[in-house]
C-alpha cells in the first residue's frame, strides 16, 4: 500500500465539502417551506425553480461534484441531480457490512463513497440520495502511488476526482448491476473491485427503484 498522507487529506477535504453540502441543502430545504408555508410547491411559474436552481448552484461547494448540477424543468416540475464524491467508511471482504449492533460503524475504516444527490421540487419536495460505489482508503492511496503523485495539491485532488468521475459513470451502468468481479479502467491503472449485494434497508432511489448492488473498489492496480 502506497503512503496513506495524501489520500487521508483527500478524504478530510471532503469531508469539509460534505458539511458544507449538508449546510446548503438544508438552507434550500429551509427556504422551500418558508416559501411554500404548508401549501404545496408550485412550480409552473420560474421564480422557485429558479431560486433553487440558482442556490444549489452557488451554495454547493464544487470540491467532490463529479458530474453536474443537472437541472431539469419540465411542466412545472424541477429535478437537480449531482453525482458526487464524499467521505465514508468501508470494510472489505464477505462481513463488510456487518458492524456491532450498536455501532454498524465501529469496525470500518476510513474511505470514501461515489453518490448522486437528486432534489425534486414539484407539488411537494424531496431529497434523496442513491450509492453507486464504496472506495477503500487504499485503492487512493494506490492511486497516488501509480501516478507518481505522493502530494495531495488541489490539481492532484482535482485530476484524482476527474478519474473517480468515470469510476462513477461505469458504477452506474449495467457493468454493475450483477454481483461479480468488477474492473474500470482508470488514468494510469484500473479500479479493481467487486459488485455486492446492496447492505442494510433498501434506499430507493430517487426513480423509485431500489439498487440491489453496490460497487466496492479495494485497489487501483
Amino acid at each position: 500500500m502506497a503512503e496513506p498522507s495524501a489520500a487521508l487529506a483527500f478524504r478530510e477535504r471532503l469531508r469539509e465539502a460534505d458539511n458544507k453540502f449538508a449546510d446548503a441543502v438544508v438552507g434550500i430545504m429551509a427556504t422551500l417551506r418558508d416559501r411554500c408555508g404548508g401549501r404545496g410547491v408550485r412550480t409552473r411559474g420560474v421564480e422557485l425553480p429558479a431560486l433553487v436552481r440558482h442556490r444549489w448552484i452557488t451554495d454547493i461547494p464544487s470540491f467532490g461534484c463529479l458530474g453536474g448540477p443537472h437541472p431539469d424543468l419540465r411542466h412545472g416540475r424541477l429535478v437537480m441531480t449531482e453525482t458526487r464524491c464524499v467521505a465514508a467508511r468501508f470494510v472489505a471482504g464477505p462481513g463488510w457490512h456487518a458492524g456491532p449492533a450498536d455501532d454498524p460503524l465501529a469496525e470500518r475504516e476510513p474511505a470514501i463513497a461515489l453518490v448522486t444527490n437528486v432534489l425534486v421540487v414539484s407539488r411537494a419536495f424531496a431529497f434523496n440520495v442513491s450509492l453507486l460505489a464504496l472506495v477503500d482508503l487504499s485503492a487512493i492511496a494506490d492511486w497516488h502511488r501509480a501516478m507518481g503523485r505522493s502530494a495531495g495539491g488541489d490539481s492532484v485532488q482535482r485530476a484524482l476526482l476527474a478519474d473517480l468521475g468515470a469510476l462513477a459513470g461505469a458504477a452506474a451502468g449495467p457493468s454493475a448491476a450483477e454481483v461479480g468481479a468488477f474492473n474500470c479502467d482508470g488514468d494510469g491503472g484500473a479500479w479493481v473491485g467487486e459488485v455486492a449485494v446492496m447492505p442494510g434497508p433498501k434506499v430507493k432511489r430517487y426513480d423509485g427503484v431500489a439498487p440491489g448492488t453496490v460497487v466496492m473498489i479495494t485497489e487501483f492496480k
